[in-house]
C-alpha cells in the first residue's frame, strides 16, 4: 500500500485538475490510478502446489464440500 500511496501523491495531477475536457481528465485520471496499482500490486506466479495450500480450509469445511459435491452429483 505504501508504494501505491507514493504513486498516487507523487504524481502530477496537474493535467486532470487543469482540464476542462471532463472525458480527457477522467481517462487521464483512470490510466493514473492503473499504473500506481500495477506497478505497486505486480501479479505473482503461482505454482500448481501451492494453488491448493489453502490454510484457511479446516477439516470440518473440507468435510462439508466433500459432502456437498457428493450432493449434487447425486441429483
Amino acid at each position: 500500500m505504501e508504494i501505491f500511496n507514493n504513486y498516487i501523491t507523487e504524481g502530477d495531477w496537474s493535467a486532470v485538475c487543469s482540464s476542462e475536457n471532463v472525458n480527457f481528465a477522467y481517462s487521464t485520471f483512470i490510466d493514473k490510478i492503473q499504473y500506481a496499482y500495477v506497478k505497486a500490486f505486480p501479479l505473482k506466479q503461482v505454482s500448481k502446489e501451492r494453488s491448493r495450500d489453502k490454510l484457511w480450509i479446516t477439516p470440518a469445511l473440507r468435510r462439508s464440500c466433500h459432502k456437498k459435491i457428493h450432493c449434487i452429483e447425486d441429483g
